[in-house]
């Protein structure tokens, strides 16, 4: 089971900050003396939970809570279904 690595908070972070801070740990994961012992499956677990975030924020949360894109419904289901994987991942 991976730790959490969790960021120092800003104070007010957006959705990029919070995963470039992310990214960061995961990248400190091997250069940290010594090395966690699981470091190489919480670099794992954590970079994939990242691809999720980027795949969700990118493509769909900024253009929809910014109003500028409707979906129809197979794009909402699509949404849901990474939305869904992304919550798997992290769960």
């Amino acid at each position: 089971m991976a730790k959490a690595i969790i960021p120092a908070p800003a104070p007010h972070p957006n959705w990029a900050q919070m995963i470039e801070q992310i990214e960061k740990e995961v990248r400190n994961l091997s250069a940290k003396q010594p090395r966690p012992a699981d470091w190489k499956g919480q670099q794992e677990y954590y970079a994939g939970a990242t691809s999720h975030f980027y795949s969700v924020k990118d493509a769909w949360r900024n253009h929809t809570m910014h109003a500028s894109l409707c979906h129809t419904p197979e794009e909402a289901h699509d949404i849901l279904i990474s939305v869904r994987g992304f919550m798997q991942k992290l769960a």
